[in-house]
Parts: structure tokens; sequence; C-alpha cells
């Protein structure tokens, strides 16, 4: 069995051009529209069918400064900002999202800004020690807390 030491990366000369075929769920959805939203041009997705027009991690995307425009036979068309490009907002609303809240904390640690990430009642259930834990293992700076006054709101 081969032992792998240095991995060495080396940088596109070309635009990355392809195509993946994945299932149509929230899951792979959100992680595609996070990968689209970091390089900066446009990217183009597809079947988006299934899911509602509207979800938590394209709206909290969206809040951030990223372009999502979703486009006739279900295909979505996503304005990248770069790895840097997201904007700072006051709070995000990842709705009952907790795939979305644990995304946007592990892509927003590394920014230069806070953000407050914020969700409605059923997250309230949602435990996010383990990614918290994980994150401030690497260094990061995070609080959190569940109010039971703004969930009611």
């Amino acid at each position: 069995m081969a032992v792998v030491h240095d991995l060495v990366v080396e940088p596109q000369s070309r635009p990355l051009v392809g195509s993946v075929p994945v299932p149509g769920d929230e899951a792979i959805a959100c992680l595609l529209l996070l990968a689209a939203s970091w390089p900066t041009g446009r990217a183009r997705s597809v079947d988006f069918r299934r899911l509602a027009t509207r979800w938590p991690c394209s709206e909290a995307l969206r809040a951030l400064g990223v372009s999502i425009d979703l486009e006739a036979k279900g295909k979505a068309s996503v304005k990248g900002v770069g790895l840097r490009g997201l904007s700072a907002q006051d709070a995000v609303d990842c709705g009952g999202s907790a795939r979305a809240m644990r995304l946007l904390a592990s892509v927003l640690v590394a920014h230069p800004f806070e953000t407050v990430l914020r969700g409605d009642a059923s997250l309230l259930g949602t435990s996010m020690v383990g990614l918290v834990g994980a994150l401030r293992g690497r260094g990061a700076r995070m609080e959190g807390a569940f109010s039971t006054t703004d969930a009611a709101r």
C-alpha cells in the first residue's frame, strides 16, 4: 500500500470545466452553492426543481452577497464572489437548517469579520457543540447561545 507524504497542488492554468451528476437534495445543493460562490465568475448547476425556490442555504448566501438566480428548467446560476468576497452582515438567517448553519459557520470562520448566524425555533434542539469544538480546536473564536425570546419571534 502506497503512502502519500506530500501532496502538491498546483494552480490551474485554464478554467475548470465539466459536469458532475449528483442527486437533487438539499445537502448536495447547499454544498454546490457554497462551492460555486468561491471562485469569481458564473457557475451553472443543474436540477433544482425538486427543491423549494428559496431555502435557508441559498437565502443565507444571498444575504452574504452571492448572486443566485433560478433559471428555467430548474437550473441555477451562481455568480461567485471569490474566496474572500463574502460581505459582512449583522445577522444571517439560517431558518430551520442546521446544515446551513454548520456549513456557513465553517466558511465564515475564515473571514475577517464577525457574523451572527441565526435560526428559527426548530434549531433549538440542535446541538452545535461538535462543530464549535472542532472549529475552536483549529483556532476559531466562536460564541453561541440559543435565546428563547428570539426563537419566539
